[in-house]
């Protein structure tokens, strides 16, 4: 529920502004793609590895649920605690974020319509009574709206006081260091599974078998192989939603 979400991620971090809100609302929708398709993965490598350096460990849970079931944020600081300045395991789970199906922005407008009417209706409440969400809701909508719902910067207030953190797919965990196979090798694996064309080989009972053009069997390793009537070649998989582009050199 959204009210709740909401409500939830107010009460659990410090200095939450209005910004704060659409930021966690445009993560739970829209997740990573935009950071994804306009910057280069080593780019991506760096900025990670210079946010994990600067973290301080703390033993809290390593995951922050958002809105929905797609995205999570990864606490930096928590990670640090289980797993040092591992910022290629780190990285490899944001870079998941690929696998993850694009959702349509209309969808984030509506989430966004609907937070809108969820603080004129003073539904939401900050935790301290002398912010007025709503009066500073209409300014902001007006405002974001007019530059066409971009992604945006959490506000100074919210960066000072709470922990770093990077969006994943809810699906990179449980973590595993060690693991060799990411999420979108396993992803792809189903994908090309789903659309593989099964392998018949048919025959006649009536008939006999017939073998290869010169009456040979074909023969692999010790195991001979023989050509039935009927075979049918599976069809090439489609190509895996986990499969991407080279994105531009730098943000737009």
């Amino acid at each position: 529920m959204l009210e709740k979400a909401i409500k939830n991620h107010i009460e659990t971090h410090s200095g939450v502004t209005v910004v704060d809100i659409v930021k966690f609302l445009y993560q739970s929708v829209l997740g990573t793609h935009h950071i994804l398709d306009h910057m280069k993965d080593n780019q991506i490598e760096t900025w990670i590895k210079e946010q994990l350096a600067s973290a301080r460990p703390a033993d809290r849970p390593l995951t922050e649920p958002l809105f929905g079931k797609s995205w999570v944020r990864l606490d930096l600081e928590a990670f640090k605690h289980k797993h040092g300045n591992n910022y290629r395991l780190a990285t490899r789970m944001f870079m998941n974020g690929r696998c993850v199906e694009r959702t349509e922005s209309k969808e984030f407008l509506q989430t966004i319509e609907r937070l809108n009417k969820l603080l004129l209706d003073r539904k939401i409440k900050p935790t301290h009574s002398y912010i007025d969400l709503s009066v500073a809701a209409e300014r902001f909508m007006k405002t974001y709206k007019q530059m066409g719902f971009p992604p945006i910067h959490h506000s100074a207030s919210f960066t000072k006081q709470n922990s770093p953190y990077i969006i994943v797919p809810s699906e990179s965990h449980p973590i595993k260091p060690s693991a060799s196979e990411d999420m979108c090798t396993s992803l792809s694996a189903r994908q090309k599974k789903r659309h593989r064309q099964p392998r018949s080989i048919t025959a006649n009972k009536n008939k006999p078998e017939t073998v290869s053009p010169g009456g040979r069997k074909r023969k692999r390793g010790n195991k001979a192989q023989v050509h039935v009537q009927g075979h049918v070649r599976p069809r090439p998989s489609s190509l895996s939603p986990c499969q991407s582009n080279e994105a531009p050199s730098s943000l737009e």
